[in-house]
């Protein structure tokens, strides 16, 4: 039924309007559920990248209170007018709440585009804002990504986030045939991160050429000239600033920002991240028909070809102003556009609108995998569920499919940087469970028990330490399991059996960890079991009204979350003393006073507005005010070259520095300094003159 009459008339303009009134309810779902998931995960400041921009919106430089060193003047030349309207409307009474606001609606506008993506794509509205609700609580996509230390989903307040969604919202009129007003978006996008903004054209720019399959029309230069034209005035001032970028030695690159640079650093998240991307990609294209999922795939592979691009630059050619760029910070793109590509299978299987051969159902589950797999934080299950939601007449494609799903299972071998089996990624692993479970019972032909058992077992390898060889030869037998499955039925049993075998073995490594095992066997018992009880009546009714009941019941958690902690930030005790520590030495010192922390996190600057004389993080100043490196360097150099107590105080003393900030326990080790304050967790050591 049309929601809008084409037909001139009162009749027609009424239609039109509930036809936009249609949009508002479910949007507006979403809104509620990223704020409530904002809740439910913790809302924190200052943390992280807030130490770069707090100094902007209150203008450190410009003040009186300070700070006035180098460092600080520096941040005339942060490019991002984001901060310079946030500065407009704050002030250090009300910092705290605006910081907070931004956090929230950034998730917000996160979750809005990616609803209008999957709308835009072709799926229905309510069915689109319970997925994207679902989203805006998947574990996997909060915090940064593996590959490239992206944001997606934040716990705290960036302009990042806001150039990620726009960037989102850019792609979707790529996609809807409306380029004008995709380069105008990212334009916009790019005056709030330029270097976000700059890759996600070059994808928007293929996407259109790809579209289209042309070069050089009318829409690719509209598209161009409305980007070039609104980046104008950022790009002009990134360049003025950058203009001695090329005395910026590629050592500080791979010494300072090899996360944000260089993907070879990171070969496990480097093989995950692609094998997510090609088979999310694979998988709509073959699946999903209409002309619609098509542009979809078709944006989709236009920013995993750009992520390539933006890979392998950095070995291919060595020039500074490129590597400003931050060419793997674009990854959370395509990676929200592959869960956009989840949620549009899961929609279009569960309204029978995908291509399901004669597989009995295997197109709900198979998507079910893929979406449920983003509540973890590695890709191995959503990779097996593109790779199965592949139609077995697209032979090939299935085959590159199943082959990028291998690479995936077995990257958990390749070096990574530590993890831990934690709660929270257990608790993760058992939602995900529940949720397959209730698929499965919705549709048990589509959901047999060996399959069931791999994907619990590739679930376990997501979530497990498994660098033992006892680990190690688990994960191997969980990927020979899940390859099995893609060969004729006879094979399938005995690839239960070895994924089976595979998960034993992972389990044993995790055995010292109670809580988790427990998790881990429940939700491995309810994918496991329960779909046993379909002949139930009240079965297939639980199941549906569980998956619906979802996100409002997740909702009201963030939500009773926010209200135990008046919807603030909740600082650990370790964080309040070192806030004390701040607030003692702005009332307690001089204005002129320097402080080096030794030991102690980042950021003493932000609410003392005290000079720092070196921090770790103030190499950051260098990507905006190149002729700040020498100074962090020969600071760093010397500090390191401090290895005692003495040498320190030594140092300390040579360079005018006025106090330390040393953590409580380790007082006792400056025998030669008094302790001019100190709390549970810090101390400030003031530091007498040489006579």
């Amino acid at each position: 039924m049309r929601l809008v009459d084409a037909t001139n008339g009162p009749g027609g303009q009424i239609r039109a309007a509930l036809g936009r009134l249609s949009w508002t309810a479910p949007l507006l779902f979403c809104i509620v559920a990223a704020v409530c998931a904002t809740f439910l995960s913790g809302i924190n400041f200052p943390e992280q990248n807030n130490r770069w921009q707090i100094p902007v919106v209150l203008d450190f430089a410009g003040s009186a209170d300070g700070p006035h060193d180098t460092y600080t003047k520096s941040f005339a030349n942060f490019i991002s007018l984001f901060w310079i309207g946030v500065r407009s409307f704050t002030d250090e009474r009300n910092i705290q709440t605006v910081f907070v606001a931004i956090q929230l609606a950034g998730n917000a506008l996160l979750a809005s585009a990616i609803f209008t993506f999957i709308r835009k794509a072709g799926q229905p509205v309510w069915p689109t804002a319970f997925v994207t609700g679902f989203l805006s609580f998947a574990y996997g996509l909060w915090g940064a990504t593996a590959l490239g230390y992206s944001e997606i989903f934040v716990t705290y307040a960036t302009h990042t986030q806001y150039a990620i969604a726009l960037s989102l919202f850019g792609l979707v009129r790529i996609m809807t045939g409306r380029p004008y007003l995709a380069g105008a978006m990212l334009g916009v996008a790019a005056n709030i991160n330029l270097f976000i903004a700059v890759w996600s054209a070059c994808a928007a720019g293929l996407a259109l050429i790809a579209t289209q399959r042309r070069i050089a029309t009318r829409e690719q230069f509209g598209f161009s000239a409305a980007f070039l034209l609104i980046a104008a005035p950022v790009t002009v001032w990134g360049l003025a600033a950058g203009k001695d970028s090329g005395a910026i030695p590629v050592s500080f690159f791979h010494e300072f920002l090899a996360g944000h640079i260089y993907a070879l650093d990171y070969p496990q998240a480097l093989v995950q991240c692609f094998a997510l991307l090609l088979s999310a990609a694979l998988a709509i294209r073959s699946a999903v028909p209409g002309d619609p999922g098509q542009r979809l795939a078709v944006v989709m592979l236009a920013c995993t070809a750009v992520l390539g691009v933006a890979a392998t630059m950095p070995y291919i050619v060595e020039i500074p102003l490129l590597l400003l760029l931050h060419p793997l910070r674009f990854t959370s793109v395509p990676i929200l556009l592959a869960a956009v590509g989840a949620g549009v299978l899961f929609i279009a299987a569960g309204t029978d609108r995908v291509e399901d051969d004669a597989r009995s159902g295997l197109a709900l589950f198979a998507a079910a995998l893929a979406l449920a797999g983003f509540v973890l934080k590695m890709p191995v299950v959503s990779v097996f569920g593109f790779a199965l939601a592949v139609p077995t007449r697209h032979r090939r494609t299935r085959g590159v499919a199943l082959s990028l799903s291998v690479a995936c299972t077995l990257a958990v071998l390749l070096p990574a940087p530590p993890m831990e089996m934690t709660a929270k990624a257990a608790l993760a692993f058992f939602l995900m469970c529940a949720i397959l479970a209730a698929v499965a019972l919705l549709r048990p032909k589509g959901a047999p028990f060996h399959l069931r058992l791999v994907a619990a077992a590739l679930g376990l390898v997501a979530i497990a330490p498994l660098s033992s060889w006892v680990g190690v030869t688990g994960v191997c037998a969980v990927a020979a399991g899940a390859l099995l499955l893609f060969f004729q039925p006879r094979w399938h049993a005995v690839g239960s059996i070895v994924a089976a075998a595979g998960a034993i073995l992972a389990l044993w490594t995790i055995r010292h960890d109670v809580v988790g095992v427990a998790l881990i066997m429940s939700g491995s018992a309810i994918v496991l079991l329960v779909p046993a009880m379909r002949a139930i009546s009240f079965a297939r009714p639980l199941a549906r009204a569980g998956l619906i009941a979802l996100v409002p019941l997740m909702s009201a958690a963030g939500f009773a979350n926010g209200v135990r902690h008046d919807f603030a930030p909740n600082p650990t005790e370790q964080q309040r003393d070192f806030r004390e520590a701040q607030d003692w030495a702005r009332v307690h010192t001089a204005i002129d006073a320097q402080f080096l922390p030794i030991g102690v996190e980042d950021g003493f600057s932000l609410f003392s507005r005290r000079t720092v004389w070196w921090e770790e993080s103030q190499g950051a100043a260098v990507l905006w005010r190149p002729s700040f490196l020498p100074i962090w360097s020969s600071r760093k150099a010397a500090l390191q070259a401090a290895s005692t107590p003495e040498e320190i105080v030594a140092l300390a003393r040579r360079e005018g520095v006025s106090f330390l900030i040393v953590p409580s326990t380790e007082v006792t080790k400056f025998e030669s300094a008094t302790p001019s304050y100190s709390n549970a967790h810090f101390a400030i050591i003031g530091l007498k003159s040489r006579p």
